[in-house]
């Protein structure tokens, strides 16, 4: 009877180090997360940003070049239909 008590406190004191193993590894596991989380808002951020620019950019050239793309488009279609 004795051994077999024994052997169950030596059995409770092995889970025990697993679980206080796995809380450890659950606590990396969470602080890894919180970085990608970071990273994943970060990223949502630069392409909002990169989005912002290259609507400006594109709205810049059409404002710019607007008319004469209808004059390049003319010249181009004499130059092929001739």
């Amino acid at each position: 009877m004795e051994s077999r008590i024994a052997k169950l406190e030596s059995d409770v004191e092995y889970i025990k180090r697993d679980i206080a193993e796995l809380k450890t590894d659950i606590r990396s596991v969470d602080s890894r997360l919180a970085n990608i989380e970071t990273g994943i808002s970060s990223m949502k951020t630069t392409f909002k940003a990169t989005g912002v620019v290259v609507a400006g950019v594109f709205s810049f050239c059409v404002y710019v070049f607007g008319s004469y793309v209808s004059k390049i488009i003319d010249a181009l279609n004499e130059l092929v239909l001739k």
